[in-house]
């Protein structure tokens, strides 16, 4: 046989080696380990929850074939059956479950253990806030608009709406702020929605701050002159 006459490129002698060495093997078919059911490629050993918990040891199958759980502090603490049947391995046992959750219960007792928790989660929630709330894209309710409007016609580029988290103070939106330089804020409050007492418990959070408090009802906005007059009285302040 004569010598080959041409050569095969090295785009070519690529094609032919990723198409020899693409190719996969097949995973193996797994059965479910209860009714042996064929589970395809996926690699639990239970085809449902039914069946993960009916290979469970808690489980009780009665005369007329129906099976019930038995809900014991020892399941509960066990959580999800099936999460369990799929995942022994991870799962720490009811032993230590029952002696983490004894040391996390002696810590909460602890007074100043509580304390440091306490102000972690508050912590954790003012960052959350602002973006939950703009995640919202909360609008102005009707009153806020009423609010808006009169702000604008006698205090023109005095007041800012803020009601749409672009003001947070402390984990709290207030609804309106000066921008003249005082450190005041009017809130209106809709009468379903805030009790009586919610109006000395804004007062006094905001006054830890610095800040002056002027609490709107939504029936007071009918009489704009009285409105006028308090919100000069909070500037004077």
């Amino acid at each position: 046989m004569g010598p080959q006459l041409y050569a095969r490129s090295r785009r070519e002698e690529g094609k032919v080696m990723t198409t020899k060495t693409s190719a996969k093997p097949m995973l193996d078919r797994m059965t479910c380990l209860h009714c042996g059911k064929s589970l395809g490629k996926r690699q639990y050993k239970y085809c449902s929850v039914s069946c993960a918990g009916k290979n469970n040891k808690m489980f009780l199958k009665h005369s007329d074939g129906i099976g019930t759980y038995i809900r014991t502090p020892e399941i509960r603490l066990t959580g999800s059956i099936a999460a369990k049947a799929r995942t022994d391995d991870r799962h720490h046992s009811i032993e230590t479950k029952l002696l983490l959750s004894e040391m996390r219960r002696k810590d909460w007792e602890n007074p100043v253990y509580r304390a440091n928790q306490v102000e972690k989660q508050r912590i954790a929630m003012r960052k959350r806030l602002p973006k939950v709330l703009k995640g919202q894209r909360r609008k102005p309710t009707k009153p806020e608009i009423i609010m808006n409007s009169i702000l604008d016609r006698h205090f023109p580029g005095e007041w800012k709406y803020t009601g749409d988290a672009k003001v947070i103070i402390e984990g709290r939106n207030p609804d309106f702020v000066n921008i003249n330089g005082k450190k005041a804020i009017i809130e209106v409050f809709g009468v379903y929605w805030h009790p009586l007492f919610d109006v000395s418990k804004t007062e006094q959070f905001y006054s830890q701050y610095g800040y002056k408090t002027l609490i709107v009802w939504e029936d007071e906005l009918k009489d704009e002159n009285r409105i006028v007059r308090r919100i000069k009285e909070l500037c004077r302040k």
